[in-house]
């Protein structure tokens, strides 16, 4: 017997908080110099994030701090500042 559990909902849920913690912690890395990111997340709130940083500076992302070696911390990595600079 098995037992099934659609967590797509709660899968979104999770995905929009750690997108908004994202940008919290963005905001608060801001510099005269440039941007310093801290998680960049997924690949796929990549474009999210990009926008919503260009919304907070025009200067170019340069650090990225991961506090995990998991993709939910490391996935947008490469994706970020490509978003960004498109």
């Amino acid at each position: 017997m098995a037992t099934l559990e659609d967590i797509t909902e709660r899968r979104k849920v999770e995905q929009t908080l750690h997108f908004q913690n994202s940008l919290i912690r963005a905001i608060q890395e801001v510099s005269l110099d440039g941007i310093l990111v801290v998680d960049t997340g997924t690949e796929a709130i990549a474009a999210k994030v990009a926008a919503a940083l260009r919304k907070l500076s025009a200067k170019p992302i340069l650090w990225v701090v991961n506090t995990s070696a998991d993709s939910d911390h490391t996935g947008g990595n490469e994706a970020l500042p490509r978003a960004v600079a498109a």
